[in-house]
């Protein structure tokens, strides 16, 4: 073979293919990611339901023919089981830089750690996309005039592959037709090669927005779990009420209080799984029967001896064997758990060095106590108070409470005075009626920061209302003076939340313990 014919052979990409005796393949391949036809329908199916994304691949296609196909490839990267690149000898010479750069991501740590939250999940992976949009719209920026070198050198390439064909068919000028394929595969070299190399500086930008992308959606997730949603309430929303759910929430005005719950939350789960752990059966004297292995002492000394052993095995036949009889420990009903909500303006005065009020951290504290009450399935009764006139209830019933009711109750304030005497008596009727319907008892826990007097006379009643009904009021006092002046003559325990245990993380073990 001569050298033109070996400079053909190596122009055309077929010089591998033709000496393992393979026709070679067709460079159709667009997608640097394998992707089959489910893949392919789910893809279509995300953009489509999910139009901000539909419309970030529509934009960018706009501006660069080539990127559509690179969005397809890292959605399969994050959302894929097993994501396999595609044999860079099937890919239309087009699409090679940018496939470089795919799967340059592809094998990132990064998006390792993005995997993590993003396989077979809809929601995250095209979160990670949304929040990936600038930097994919830079990579190309940045790597359009290296593929349109490429282009233009790959052109040139193939001017100079069919002159020398046709020098090759008519044996004329074959030595300027090989000189100038030379010069022409070795320019498309460079320009391929300096294509690849913008494509590794754009894929370690990229790869530097998944980690970016990763601590958004661990963010999101905490600050979901912190507002008592649920992975299930979660799922049943589509892609949109996902997100304006999400934003609503960082908007609000409450929003910084999520890292308060969450120590709440630890406190209560802890509580709750040693609440969980089941009493021992204990043994009380003993029953008759057969089964041997709750045999009393007794029994089992005589089975051991061979003269007893007839006696033994006749009283096993007729079920006159003496066993353990077993008693059950007394299990504990539940009842609903009422939070009494201070919202009078003095809990607008800051608590902690984080400018946290007093009035975040009490709904932080009801919050947590609506998701303790959820995971009991009891119910939860809010009733937050102002002054003598501003009293209102919400109730969450056992299970799952809406989701418009918990931002309701937590961004709810009426700011204006502070009257005890109204919400405690419309706590102690919930009370009682729940005992008419004998129904089990509630727990209250009162949260305030204790700076209102009551008269004697209704400290009286409520104390003959708590011992009649026989229910337990907790006292949450949040900053004020720290003396539980009224709060000890209405509640049966006290704690406080001030500036100091709040920056520790404010412990409230011993309440969950006792609801």
């Amino acid at each position: 073979m001569s050298d033109l014919e070996d400079l053909i052979a190596k122009a055309s990409g077929d010089d591998f293919w033709r000496e393992a005796g393979i026709m070679p393949p067709a460079r159709t391949e667009k997608n640097s990611v394998e992707a089959d036809s489910f893949d392919k329908m789910t893809w279509a199916w995300i953009t489509d339901t999910i139009p901000a994304l539909g419309k970030q691949v529509e934009d960018l296609g706009e501006d660069f023919e080539t990127s559509p196909p690179a969005y397809e490839d890292l959605f399969n990267l994050m959302h894929k089981g097993d994501p396999r690149a595609t044999h860079p000898d099937l890919m239309d010479k087009k699409y090679l830089a940018q496939a470089h750069m795919m799967n340059l991501i592809g094998k990132s740590d990064e998006i390792g750690h993005l995997r993590h939250e993003t396989m077979l999940d809809d929601y995250n992976t095209a979160f990670a996309m949304l929040t990936m949009r600038d930097k994919m719209r830079k990579a190309f920026e940045d790597l359009k005039d290296a593929m349109d070198a490429a282009d233009e050198a790959d052109a040139a390439l193939q001017a100079a592959l069919q002159a020398a064909m046709d020098a090759l068919t008519s044996g004329e000028g074959q030595d300027e037709a090989a000189e100038a394929l030379e010069a022409a595969l070795a320019a498309y070299g460079a320009a391929q090669g300096d294509a690849e190399g913008q494509a590794e500086e754009s894929a370690a930008s990229i790869a530097g927005a998944a980690d970016m992308a990763a601590e958004q959606i661990q963010a999101e997730r905490a600050m979901m779990t912190g507002w008592g949603h649920t992975p299930g309430q979660l799922q049943r929303m589509s892609f949109e009420e996902r997100r304006a759910l999400s934003e609503r929430l960082n908007q609000s005005r409450m929003a910084k209080f999520a890292k308060m719950i969450g120590a709440q939350r630890m406190s209560a789960d802890a509580e709750r799984r040693r609440s969980l752990r089941k009493s021992p059966h204990r043994s009380q004297g003993h029953k008759f029967g057969r089964d041997m292995a709750n045999l009393v002492p007794e029994e089992l000394n005589r089975m051991a001896i061979p003269e007893f052993e007839e006696d033994f095995f006749l009283r096993f036949a007729r079920g006159r064997l003496k066993t353990k009889r077993w008693i059950d420990p007394p299990q504990m009903d539940r009842g609903p758990v009422i939070g009494v909500c201070d919202e009078s303006y003095s809990m607008t005065a800051a608590l902690d060095d984080e400018g946290n009020t007093r009035e975040m951290w009490s709904k932080a504290v009801m919050l947590s106590l609506a998701d303790h009450a959820r995971r009991g399935r009891r119910d939860f009764i809010y009733i937050g108070f102002a002054s003598q006139s501003e009293v209102w209830v919400c109730e969450f019933a056992a299970g799952e409470p809406p989701l418009e009711k918990v931002i309701e109750f937590t961004e709810h304030f009426f700011g204006g005075g502070t009257h005890y005497e109204r919400p405690l008596t419309l706590a102690m009727s919930i009370v009682e009626e729940y005992a008419k319907r004998n129904k089990p008892k509630p727990d209250i826990v009162f949260v305030t920061d204790d700076e209102c007097r009551v008269s004697d006379e209704f400290v009286e009643m409520w104390k003959e209302g708590r011992e009649r009904a026989d229910v337990r009021c907790f006292g949450i006092q949040v900053g004020g003076s720290g003396q539980y002046e009224t709060m000890q003559s209405l509640t049966d325990r006290q704690m406080s939340i001030t500036a100091l245990n709040a920056k520790a993380g404010f412990d409230t073990a011993d309440m969950y313990r006792s609801l």
